[in-house]
């Protein structure tokens, strides 16, 4: 008797350590939509690139007009993180709650915004670069002076540096509002999940949905890649930046391998202590 209380005691705070990481696992960061496309809005500031004493850099010819060389900066809210018909809400932005915020920096590889074609843009210059960042902490503020440090503060959740952006454009659809995509992989991963490349925005969307314009043409369908963005830009009506966008972002999250196998473990374990007994009586 004393032998089987033991196994029992063991078996079972084998199967409450694998059923508690499982869930410590997929509590501790937001949780994502699985097996499912999910929508991730951002609320996004941007501007010229500045240098350390807040002087303009960015528009390297000074032109006043984003066109091939300029380097934009700006900061990441994400605001909520639903399914793609946003009536299963898996994570908000509330105030006092935890947030996911971060920084970004790309350059325009082509084209100009004075025409219809629009600009390419990508990771061609020292410090380009997409990331966001978890914090426990809620103090995102653009109007701060800090703005930058409190978007960037918390722990790496993802990233995309260099090659792992695939492609990024934009174009003027109407007079003050600017329509950009973004397709990438991501070269760090720390959702707590897998995520899975899709053909995007078809994956979203539907088929038929695709087609962007780029100044190396018509695109008529989209790419596969792990994440995709799209997203409206206006001006923006905060004090130190220029433009202000609204863009959800898709990808589409599976649990990661070793989380499985933890609960797997734990429901083998169990499988097999109840045959052992079962065997014995």
């Amino acid at each position: 008797m004393k032998k089987f209380g033991l196994l029992t005691a063991v078996f079972t705070l084998a199967m409450m350590i694998s059923l508690s990481m499982v869930v410590s696992s997929a509590n501790a960061l937001p949780t994502l939509p699985q097996y499912e496309p999910t929508k991730m809005k951002f609320t996004n500031y941007e501007r010229w690139l500045l240098d350390a004493n807040g002087n303009n850099i960015g528009d390297v010819n000074q032109n006043s007009i984003l066109d091939a060389g300029d380097i934009i900066e700006g900061i990441v809210n994400v605001t909520t993180i639903t399914d793609i018909p946003e009536v299963g809400t898996t994570w908000t932005d509330a105030p006092g709650g935890d947030e996911l915020t971060g920084t970004f920096q790309f350059t325009v590889t082509a084209g100009s915004m004075l025409n219809t074609s629009g600009i390419s843009f990508g990771f061609t210059s020292a410090g380009d670069h997409f990331k966001v960042y978890y914090d426990s902490v809620d103090d995102w503020d653009p109007t701060a002076s800090d703005a930058w440090a409190r978007a960037a503060g918390g722990d790496l959740y993802m990233e995309v540096l260099g090659a792992d952006l695939m492609e990024g454009s934009a174009r003027d659809i109407l007079p003050g509002q600017t329509q950009t995509t973004w397709w990438f992989d991501l070269t760090t991963n720390n959702t707590g999940y897998d995520i899975i490349p899709q053909l995007w925005p078809e994956t979203a969307s539907g088929p038929g949905s695709g087609g962007h314009l780029a100044p190396d043409g018509w695109h008529p369908n989209g790419h596969t890649s792990q994440v995709y963005l799209e997203g409206s830009l206006y001006n923006s009506t905060i004090p130190d930046w220029d433009w202000r966008s609204e863009d959800p972002a898709y990808l589409y999250a599976v649990p990661e391998p070793s989380t499985i196998i933890l609960l797997g473990s734990g429901l083998l374990g169990a499988g097999i202590f109840s045959w052992r007994r079962k065997k014995k009586s």
